[in-house]
C-alpha cells in the first residue's frame, strides 16, 4: 500500500519541540490526501493541495513528561512517541564539538531523560532529499557515549538553570 504522507526525517521518537513557538509539522504527501493530526490538546484536519504539507499548531508550554502525537489519513497512521516540549539548542563547530562523551574522564550522572540529542553530522540536504533516518537519543552514559562531550555538559548545566527539557 502506497503511503498517503511521509513526515520529514526530523520527526522521530524522543524528539523535542521548542517551547513558546508554533509547532510546525511538515513532510511530503499525496495530492488531495485528507490528513489529521492530534497533538496534545490540539487537533487539526486538512486536505493537501500539493505534494508537500506544512501545518502550524499553537505554541505549547514545556512538557517534562513524554507524550505521543499522531498523524493519520484513511489508509495510514503514524505515531511519534516519547516527545518533549522544552528549550532546543543548536551546537555547531569543528573537531572540539565532536569529542565524544565516552572519551572524557567526566564521571557525572548523565541519566536525565529530559535531555535529548539529534545528530546532524551528515549534510542537511542529504537528510532531507535522501530520507536519511535521523535519530533522537535520550540522555544516558550508554546512549550518549558517541555524542559531543561539550554539548552533553552544556545540556546538563542548562537543564538545572531553566528547569525544563
Amino acid at each position: 500500500m502506497k503511503k498517503q504522507f511521509t513526515l520529514a526525517p526530523i520527526f522521530r521518537d524522543n524528539m523535542v519541540f521548542q517551547t513558546g513557538k508554533h509547532i510546525r509539522i511538515f513532510g511530503t504527501c499525496k495530492k488531495g490526501a485528507e490528513i489529521k493530526i492530534e497533538f496534545l490538546d490540539q487537533a487539526l484536519c486538512f486536505k493537501t493541495k500539493s505534494d508537500r504539507f506544512f501545518i502550524e499548531l499553537e505554541p505549547v508550554a514545556p512538557q517534562k513528561k513524554g507524550f505521543s502525537f499522531t498523524i493519520y489519513s484513511k489508509k495510514q497512521v503514524e505515531t511519534i512517541y516519547n516527545c518533549l516540549v522544552g528549550d532546543v539548542y543548536f551546537f555547531a563547530g569543528g573537531k572540539n564539538m565532536y569529542m565524544p562523551l565516552k572519551e572524557t574522564y567526566h564521571e557525572d550522572d548523565f541519566e536525565n531523560h529530559n535531555i535529548r540529542f539529534l545528530d546532524l553530522k551528515n549534510d542537511l540536504t542529504e537528510i532531507i532529499e535522501k530520507t536519511y533516518q535521523t535519530k533522537w537519543a535520550v540522555c544516558g552514559r550508554e546512549s550518549f557515549g558517541n555524542y559531543s562531550a561539550l554539548g552533553s555538559l552544556f545540556a546538563k548545566h542548562i537543564i538545572t538553570k531553566v528547569d525544563m527539557p
